[in-house]
């Protein structure tokens, strides 16, 4: 018994022992797992923050695409070592590639497509390039903690291939029956209503094209709005879009109700999803409310000059010209000496650093004196002279502006200096022969009257300076040059030096005789480009102008088709122009067009033949108010003149000097004032003081056009509003921020100065269309702005 026991007694102990010992190991086990959860959670963490590490490189890479585009040129960096940047600890790179490309190399030719159904842009013309992207993600240690691949296309779409399309709201309020007849697209909300009532498309508003809308987000606003936007309690009338793209299948945008043809006035109404729905038939997506926000370049940086604050070296319009002629505020010389002439501020052509290109130079201003009159700036009144403002004083003109002496360089008188035996006056037109020249290659002033102030203008005789650099184997520029699609012109006038401001100022280049902008028939489009205000007088790119033709089509410039066959003409080209703002003066503004007449043996707004010189027959004699001395001039600022009669005869009253029919053809690319007033940034029910001017006024007029044709055709596109002009200024000092006032003449003289509603104009009739010649990439202007977009084609993560 007692073995008995004994045996019992040391099983019993064996079996507590071995329990302690499973215990033990249990407890082990648990503290294990939990440090082997613990192992587990961190390296779940940090693999989560090295693929969020990972996923940034991808973003950075495919921004970098993006940045590139935007700025005309194509990503660089495809180096086989990569590109790395810092991110929460860890060392991002990423590997930038071409599919199937050259290891290293960015190279690549882009796909040219139209784009799919599925793109909002759909049919649109794009340049599609594919981009392979690896992105890892490195710890302290130097461990890889996540890798992630991607590929992407980006799509490059032209912006001059819309009617219009606008970076904030969109506003287009026409009073006449209007067509339109391309795209309309806009970042910000779409107001659209119009003062014609009837049935389409001989009334109301007719939209042919596609619009985009994305919507500007604000609370209480809707992307699609029928009515105004300054006036909440105006939306009349007839505004009709198609269904299809043509004119034989119209839907009405309804006044008070979906499909209401109503024409009385109601509130403005916003549109649902389900209305716009109602437009989206048949496979064909004609509105677009709420699309992805389309990336833009920002306007100062395309047309910015490098002598302005935060644009050093210029901005690509600037970077990539081939000519940049330039009126240098900054100093003054004379044209040939002293002795013979007054010391002026000099026109110069400038490098792409801001430095003078001293060859060229020489050779301009030799062109200025072979040619006299062709390159010549209108000076302004001194700012000391209270009479310079012609708001103040009707009489203006005989107080100040046609007065030599009202100036702070007189003009010349006989005996001033050597070689000069005449008087000419501010208003005098420069001869020719240059028997009045006296080598003074000035103007009088140019009253703005929306600006309220003179403006001091670098005016450039177009036909006669291409002609000439023709003729003197382009000693200027090559006029034939396609690198980056054609010829880039910028003009500019000069401020001071690193210390100019995006500030109001009295600043603008005029662009007139350029009925024809290119001598031969075989050189590609222009742009003309510059950082100030832009002022077009007479025919723009309309070599053969018909004034008596259709108007419910473009104006014939002389190409038998358009758009012309496999994308080239002859006569009209590809022609765009970018400037802070764009200003229309018509064929009335120019000494030698006879108000009135269309014959088109007129010069400077008559017919000009291809692959010949022509400025000298017909505008460098035989058209001018001094007979066959001149012509081609724009002599008179009629804008200055009150009522009576200008030199040439035209009659003038508070809406400015009568107008001529003009056509232009060209892309414009500017800035554009923005509805808005103290009580409200948005600008809603501001009032229409407060008005944009909207699309329809996009081009500022500055004469009597009731009842003239203004013939245009091209694409609009605002990418923001102006940067020196006082609407802005007035803007700032209404809400109490910062002002950036013109020094000289000053923005704050009277209420509202520089919006839309202190211009003085009578509108035209409105004969525009949109080019859709600008359909075929290959036919678009040079340095055409795009926009980009990116679509993913895959996304992978690497496990290791």
């Amino acid at each position: 018994m007692i073995r008995t026991r004994h045996h019992e007694t040391g099983a019993a102990l064996i079996l507590a022992v071995l329990g302690l010992l499973i215990l033990a190991a249990v407890g082990a086990f648990v503290i294990l797992a939990l440090d082997r959860n613990t192992d587990t959670r961190v390296a779940f963490q940090k693999n989560v923050a090295g693929f969020n590490a990972s996923e940034a490189g991808i973003n950075v890479g495919a921004g970098g695409v993006m940045t590139a585009m935007q700025n005309f040129g194509l990503p660089t960096n495809c180096s086989t070592a990569g590109t790395s940047f810092p991110e929460n600890g860890r060392t991002v790179t990423y590997w930038l590639s071409v599919p199937g490309g050259t290891p290293g190399s960015c190279n690549e030719t882009p796909q040219t497509i139209n784009e799919p159904s599925s793109s909002p842009f759909q049919s649109l013309s794009a340049l599609v390039y594919t981009y392979n992207l690896t992105s890892s993600a490195a710890n302290a240690q130097g461990f890889t903690e996540a890798t992630v691949n991607s590929q992407f296309q980006a799509h490059l779409i032209p912006v001059f291939q819309f009617a219009a399309f606008y970076a904030q709201d969109l506003e287009y309020l026409p009073g006449p029956t209007l067509i339109v007849n391309g795209r309309i697209h806009t970042n910000g909300d779409l107001y659209l209503n119009t003062d014609n009532c009837g049935s389409p498309i001989t009334n109301g508003m007719n939209i042919l094209g596609q619009i985009t809308i994305v919507g500007s987000g604000r609370p209480g606003t809707a992307p699609l709005n029928r009515g105004r936007k300054d006036d909440l309690s105006v939306n009349w009338n007839n505004v009709y879009i198609s269904l299809d793209g043509t004119s034989s299948n119209m839907q009405v945008l309804g006044t008070d109700s979906a499909g209401s043809t109503s024409c009385a006035q109601v509130a403005t109404r916003q549109i649902p999803q389900s209305e716009i729905d109602t437009f989206n038939t048949n496979g064909q997506t004609r509105i677009a409310a709420g699309v992805r926000n389309v990336t833009l370049p920002v306007s100062a940086g395309l047309i910015c000059a490098p002598w302005l604050t935060g644009c050093s070296g210029g901005g690509s319009y600037w970077q990539k010209a081939d000519i940049r002629i330039v009126l240098d505020t900054t100093t003054t010389q004379p044209l040939v000496d002293s002795s013979h002439g007054p010391s002026l501020y000099p026109v110069e052509v400038l490098n792409s650093d801001g430095s003078v290109d001293t060859t060229r130079t020489q050779q301009l201003q030799s062109f200025m004196k072979t040619v006299p009159g062709a390159i010549t700036y209108s000076d302004v009144p001194s700012p000391s002279t209270g009479n310079w403002d012609c708001r103040a004083d009707a009489n203006c003109e005989t107080d100040v502006y046609n007065q030599r002496t009202g100036y702070v360089t007189p003009f010349p008188r006989s005996g001033q200096y050597t070689g000069c035996t005449v008087n000419r006056g501010p208003r005098g037109t420069i001869y020719t022969d240059g028997s009045n020249y006296c080598n003074d290659y000035r103007y009088g002033g140019f009253y703005n009257w929306r600006e309220s102030k003179p403006i001091l203008m670098l005016n450039i005789d177009w036909m006669a300076l291409e002609e000439w650099n023709n003729r003197n184997g382009n000693v200027l520029f090559n006029e034939a040059t396609t690198t980056n699609g054609g010829l880039i012109v910028f003009a500019s006038v000069k401020d001071t030096t690193s210390t100019e401001s995006y500030t109001a100022s009295y600043y603008g280049v005029r662009i007139y005789d350029a009925g024809r902008v290119q001598r031969n028939g075989s050189d590609p489009g222009v742009a003309f480009a510059t950082d100030r205000a832009m002022y077009l007088a007479g025919n723009f790119n309309c070599p053969v102008p018909n004034y008596s033709g259709p108007t419910t089509s473009p104006a014939s410039c002389g190409d038998a088709t358009w758009p012309p066959p496999n994308g080239a003409a002859t006569d009209q080209k590809p022609v765009s122009v970018a400037a802070d703002t764009i200003n229309v003066l018509s064929c009335a503004w120019i000494a030698g067009y006879r108000a009135g007449s269309y014959s088109s043996s007129i010069s400077p707004c008559g017919t000009f033949a291809m692959n010949t010189d022509q400025w000298s027959a017909e505008c460098g004699t035989g058209y001018g108010v001094s007979g066959s001395k001149s012509g081609c001039r724009p002599v008179d600022e009629a804008s200055t003149l009150g009522s009576g009669s200008d030199v040439t005869g035209a009659t003038c009253s508070g809406s400015g000097c009568t107008a001529s029919p003009t056509i232009v053809n060209s892309a414009f690319l500017a800035g554009n004032d923005l509805t808005w007033c103290p009580s409200n940034a948005n600008g809603t029910n501001c009032g229409t003081q407060y008005y944009s001017g909207g699309l329809e006024n996009y081009p500022r007029f500055h004469e009597n056009w009731s009842g003239k044709d203004f013939w245009y055709q091209g694409s609009f596109v605002s990418l923001g509003p102006p940067y020196h002009d006082c609407y802005e200024t007035a803007a700032e000092l209404i809400s109490g921020t910062t002002v950036g006032d013109d020094p000289a003449y000053t923005c704050t003289k009277y209420s509202l100065q520089g919006f839309w509603s202190t211009q003085r104009y009578s509108p035209p009739r409105r004969r525009w269309f949109y080019d859709v010649s600008f359909n075929n990439a290959a036919f678009l202007p040079p340095l055409t702005p795009r926009f980009v977009y990116l679509s993913q084609v895959f996304f992978t993560e690497t496990f290791r």
